[in-house]
């Protein structure tokens, strides 16, 4: 079995939000929790997946919330990249309790990555808006 590469927290990811920066934290712990249950064969994947996917929705309500209040210029695309992202993975979990995929590394790695990239790129534009406007 293939060992994957985790994903670790540094400060330079912070947005300035502590709410935020500690939801990635913890969508970071989970994403190498998933890893962690993959490379060990557990049957326990698909309860992690799915609770992944809860955070998530939890996670980028609360960056909407702040995006909305910032008045964010990219705002519509991030909740796209958001809503496009949830879709394709609740797309996997019915084909999966369907029976019809299992948890690949393909969409492991797609999930690591999407996750990371996503919270150390796209999340820092916005990040930086919150931090001009806490100077004030």
């Amino acid at each position: 079995m293939e060992k994957f590469e985790r994903i670790y927290w540094n400060p330079r990811y912070t947005v300035y939000d502590d709410v935020i920066d500690r939801q990635h934290q913890k969508l970071f712990a989970i994403t190498n929790k998933l890893i962690d249950k993959y490379e060990s064969d557990s049957e326990e994947c698909y309860d992690v997946l799915s609770d992944l996917v809860e955070y998530l929705s939890e996670h980028f309500k609360t960056e909407q919330v702040v995006m909305m209040k910032l008045r964010f210029w990219a705002y519509e695309k991030h909740i796209k990249d958001h809503q496009r992202f949830i879709d394709k993975i609740e797309d996997f979990i019915k084909k999966y309790q369907n029976g019809q995929v299992c948890l690949t590394t393909e969409i492991l790695t797609f999930l690591r990555d999407w996750i990371f990239s996503h919270t150390t790129k796209e999340d820092l534009k916005f990040g930086e808006l919150l931090k001009i406007s806490r100077r004030v």
